[in-house]
This record gives structure tokens, sequence and C-alpha cells, in this order.
């Protein structure tokens, strides 16, 4: 029963088209023909290298390493194995590692000619939307960067973009829904033909509109999550890669196609300066992402791969460096503290939104910091998308560096990508060197009100006020999340000295005095099938409402 009422409360913030966009892609099976299948056009241009992939290949035996897992694929059956997590299979069928430095020609004809024998239409899942939306994007990439596909793989190619234009996921919407997008607008420019031109069409029109709707006023995507943002941020640095590559193709179609074309071009060029702001000021000064909501290492590029990539196609006056003192991203609901001693990151906004909040944590109001380019205060991160205990725990609270009451998560995240009732800012506030915020999270618990947290910044460290209104006797946890090259050490007065092993710098916190505190262990997410041990230091109260705790972290 306490399933059914979570699904149905996450259902509610579905709009009706959702709802029935999401029944249709359910009920229908479509099979399209493999006759008639239209041919690929002779491309002028050349496809603009981006930056290499990493080793995924390993070549011997037919082994791949994903997600840091090596396994064997044997040839002659469909690229999935049983034994390990479904995003690994997706992994295996996106067909990243045709751009790995080390994997020759003849290599990459033979894996892709391989792939198009072993996986049948339309089953299993290669043949799911998002993962046929990446292969069908890397297949053409790596066409039009001078390599010559078989007559079988551009037959099975066309196929897969056919089956694409029928398994839209507009229910899911976010990265789905953007990524059908793309492969349908390259898929288009790719093929000739009046069936091609039909996807083109389509696909630009999907990539058109989620560009507007899911790059927000501050220039970060609107799923909130630092390492999906840099995902988006190449998908369209790479649709301008492929409107350069089809010049000459661009230039023979009708024109609806060739005004549609140009205005996605100008759209794209006019957002890109805010996007590179916006990931300037959420990443660190090691250059890696902060970790809010999904996020993880080694899966998007990072800011100065983008920034390279940009400039080599073209993009011009690339901003990639966050600004001295506070600042906030109102719109995506971030903000950046940064001064000669520390780097301050905080979140003070929606865990997503409403229509597809997958990607979400119940982190609201949690923070992260580096002292010069060490990360000394790190959000767990993620190492799985599977339905597992180790998901539920990764998505919670207490994973973050925020409060938690009562042992319960301000959203009720569930399941592996399912957010039930989720915490609203309800107050922003900012001066020169302050920020507040109140979420109502906790509303939902007998006699709770809103939880405000205040953080105030000098230029030796942070002030922070957390302040939870209701009545009667509640338990009150506040957890501060070490990074593994941290160690900590306890002294009197509530007082936690953390050092880096690899670096400079002390942090001193001092924790509310009416806490009983003590440092724990926990496992830190760098990467996805990554824990790393790592130190955590958490306080418990348990008392009457209202209360007001007061932190200072002292930086040296």
């Amino acid at each position: 029963m306490n399933d059914k009422l979570l699904y149905l409360r996450s259902l509610s913030y579905f709009s009706p088209l959702q709802l029935a966009q999401m029944a249709l892609f359910r009920l229908r099976k479509p099979r399209p023909s493999s006759e008639n299948l239209p041919r690929a056009r002779k491309i002028s241009g050349l496809w603009a290298r981006e930056p290499d992939a990493g080793e995924m290949y390993l070549g011997a035996e037919r082994r791949w390493r994903f997600l840091n897992r090596e396994e064997v694929v044997p040839a002659g059956q469909p690229w999935v194995l049983k034994q390990v997590p479904i995003l690994w299979n997706f992994n295996l069928n996106y067909f990243d590692f045709l751009f790995q430095p080390d994997l020759d020609e003849a290599a990459a004809i033979g894996l892709i000619d391989d792939w198009a024998r072993d996986n049948p239409p339309f089953g299993g899942p290669a043949w799911r939307p998002y993962p046929l939306s990446l292969r069908i994007v890397n297949w053409i990439r790596y066409a039009w960067s001078g390599h010559e596909l078989s007559e079988a793989a551009l037959r099975s190619l066309a196929l897969q973009v056919r089956y694409q234009n029928e398994t839209i996921e507009y229910f899911l919407r976010n990265n789905h829904l953007w990524t059908n997008g793309k492969a349908l607008l390259m898929g288009g420019l790719f093929f000739e033909g009046k069936e091609a031109e039909k996807w083109l069409r389509k696909g630009l029109q999907i990539f058109r509109s989620e560009l507007a709707r899911e790059t927000l006023a501050d220039g970060g995507n609107f799923e909130l999550s630092p390492m999906y943002h840099n995902i988006v941020l190449k998908d369209q640095l790479d649709v301008l890669n492929a409107l350069n590559a089809s010049a000459g193709v661009i230039a023979s179609l009708p024109a609806d196609l060739r005004i549609g074309i140009e205005a996605l071009r100008t759209e794209i060029a006019a957002l890109l300066p805010a996007q590179f702001r916006w990931m300037a000021a959420m990443r660190h000064p090691d250059g890696g992402p902060s970790f809010f909501n999904d996020a993880s290492g080694g899966i998007a590029l990072n800011g100065g791969r983008l920034c390279a990539y940009a400039a080599r196609i073209g993009v011009k006056e690339v901003r990639a460096q966050a600004e001295e003192g506070l600042t906030l991203l109102r719109d995506t609901g971030y903000f950046r503290f940064q001064c000669a001693g520390y780097t301050a990151l905080g979140d003070v906004g929606a865990v997503g939104p409403d229509c597809q909040p997958g990607h979400a944590h119940a982190d609201t109001l949690s923070m992260e910091l580096s002292l010069g380019e060490r990360r000394f205060l790190v959000n767990t991160g993620t190492s799985t998308y599977t339905e597992h205990p180790l998901r539920d725990v990764q998505r919670s609270t207490a994973a973050h560096n925020t409060l938690c009451v009562d042992g319960e998560n301000s959203s009720e995240v569930w399941k592996d990508h399912r957010v039930s009732r989720r915490a609203r800012i309800r107050t922003l506030e900012q001066g020169p060197d302050r920020v507040s915020a109140s979420h109502d999270g906790y509303r939902r618990l007998p006699g709770l009100r809103d939880h405000e947290r205040t953080w105030t910044f000098s230029a030796d460290g942070i002030a922070v006020s957390d302040r939870v209104g209701g009545r009667g006797i509640h338990t009150l946890e506040l957890f501060y999340h070490l990074h593994p090259d941290c160690n900590v050490e306890a002294r009197e007065g509530n007082q936690f000295v953390v050092t880096c092993a690899k670096g400079r710098g002390r942090l001193t916190i001092r924790m509310p005095e009416m806490m009983e505190c003590r440092v724990e262990d926990y496992f830190h997410a760098p990467g996805f099938g990554l824990q790393t041990s790592a130190k955590r230091i958490c306080g418990r109260v348990r008392s009457a409402l209202e209360i007001e705790l007061s932190t200072r972290m002292t930086v040296e």
C-alpha cells in the first residue's frame, strides 16, 4: 500500500498529456519494415573530431570496460549480458568506444558489422530508445569522421533511425527526449530522400523545443544535475558540428528545413555563453563537477574538454572561469562562493522538473566545499542506477551535507528514478556574503514546519545556521561528508579538524553545542561501480521545536 501511495503521488505531478503519452508508448509495439530504406548521402564536409573517449574496448577476447567493470561479450550472440546491471548493457550498445584513440578502423568497422548481424530488430536493451539514439549518433559521427561503413551497416543504421522515429520518449522527456531528437536530426542529415527529410523535421522540432524548455534563464539545464548539464551541452556542440559537416547537404534541402536549421544554429549560439558560465560556476577548482542530484565522475566531459571542443568547431567567446565572491544561480537553485581560501557550492532549489525528476536526490540545502584545488566536503555521489538499497542510500538526505529530521528524507525518493512528494523552496534571499533558503519538505511529518538554512561567508570561513520550525519532540541529524583523501581529528567542544592527505589546507568544523557528535564511516561514490571508504561527521540531538543549530567552519 505504501508503494501504491508513492506511485500515485509521483504520477500526480504529471500532466494528462504526459500520462497519455506514457500509456501510448507502452501499448504500441512498432515493427517498421526493412524494405525501401533510405540511402546515405555523400557528405562534403567532415566531422570535427571531439575529445577522444577513454579506453572501453580492451580487444582481447572481446573484453569491454564500462562503469569500472570489465566483462567479455562472446561473438555471435546479442550484445547483452545477464550478470551485469542494465546500464552496463546500455553502455555496451552506445558505441562510444568507436572514438578511443587505440581502436583501428578495421576493428571498429568489424564491431559495427558484428552488432548489425548479432542484434536483430527490435528486442532487448540494444533497441530501447535511449541506447538506440546514442548508437545512431555514434555510427553517424564515425562515418562523418572519414570512415566507410559497410552496406550491411548502412542498412542497419537506416532501419534503426526508422525505428527511432516510432519510439520517441515523449512521456519521459528530459535528456531522453532530447537525445531522441538529436538522433533523428542527424539521421535526417545523413540519409537522403523524403523519409529522411521527415526525420529531420521531427528531430529539429524536438531539439528546438527541448532546447528552449530545458535551458533555464541562468544557463543551467532544468534537470539540475551538473553531470547532465555537461552531457546536454556536448549534445548541442555535436549538433553544431553536424550542421558544419552537412553544409553542402543543407543547401539542397527544402526552404522550411533550411530556415529551421539556421534558427536552431542561432538559438544554440545565443544560449551557449550562459550554459558555459553555469558549468564553470558548478564545478570544483579541480575541474570536476559537483555531486548534486545524479552526478558522477567519468561520464560527462569536464569543462576544459568541452571548451576545447567548442573552439574546434568555431564557437567563440566561451567563458569557463567562475567569478570571485557570491554567484547565485537563482533559476536552477544553486550558489557558488569563491574566495582566495575556499570554494563553496550549495543547493537552494527544487530537486528537479516536476515532469520527470528521475535524477533527483533528497539533497535540498546541501553543500560542498573545496580548499584550494582539494575537495573537503562532498556529497556521497552516485555509483549505480539499479533499483537496490545502495541506490536508496545514495539518494537519501543522510547521504548529503544537510539536516535530516526524524530519519526521513526531505523529498520522497524511491525506487531507482522516482520521486513522490518533494521539497519546495519557500524563501530564497541573498546578500553580498550571505545566502538563506528554506524548504517545506518535512511539513508532511506531524508537527514539522520549514527547514531554513543560512550560510554567511567570510575570508576565513563559513557560518551555517539551521533553523527548524514546528512543535513536539523530534530527532535532528546533521551530516558533513569528507572526501576520502581527508583525515579528521575529533577534539573537545564538538570541534573536528580536517586535513587533506594530498594537499595543504585545514578545515575546523565546530558543530552545534547541543548535539552529540561522532565520526563514522561511509562510502563515497566517485564514479559508477566505485565505492571508497571515507569519514563523515554526524551530529544528533533530540529536542523540542523550534530549534536553531549553529555550525562554524574555519579555513586555514
